[in-house]
């Protein structure tokens, strides 16, 4: 096993990562605090729009569509902004939680690697190389380097 890996899974043996169940949300009303707490989020962190689409490598339609409560973000989206955000864990999973998603959770491979990006202040770029190096799924590469 390589060095990263071991330490990952170290960490996550060793309860970095959260455990808690998720609690439903009710539709339209999360969908309405989903957005405001990402203006609230954007704006504590004196962020332009155009800065957190730029870096959430989100297409800019669908992240104005979000924006606009025109479509319900997927999980993946989700996960990006709360990366052009530097949002920590307990932030992501509140998001997560306003749109109808589940938490990310510690047991799957592939979100317990975010998790673990998310603890550490990686940015997007890097926990997406982070996936591809541990051959699991990475973000949509659709807009990385644009």
């Amino acid at each position: 096993m390589d060095k990263l890996t071991e330490h990952l899974t170290n960490e996550m043996k060793t309860g970095h990562a959260l455990r808690a169940k998720p609690r439903a949300e009710s539709g339209g009303l999360g969908r309405h605090s989903f957005l405001k707490t990402i203006v609230s989020h954007k704006q504590s962190r004196n962020m332009k729009m155009q800065d957190v689409i730029n870096r959430s490598y989100l297409n800019e339609s669908y992240a104005h569509d979000i924006f606009n409560a025109k479509k319900i973000p997927t999980k993946d989206a989700i996960i990006k902004l709360s990366f052009a955000l530097s949002l920590s864990l307990s932030e992501t999973n509140r998001l997560l939680q306003l749109s109808g998603h589940s938490r990310l959770y510690p047991l799957n491979e592939r979100e317990a690697i975010i998790i673990y990006c998310i603890n550490h202040g990686k940015n997007l770029e890097h926990a997406n190389r982070l996936l591809g190096e541990l051959n699991v799924k990475q973000f949509s590469a659709d807009y990385f380097g644009h």
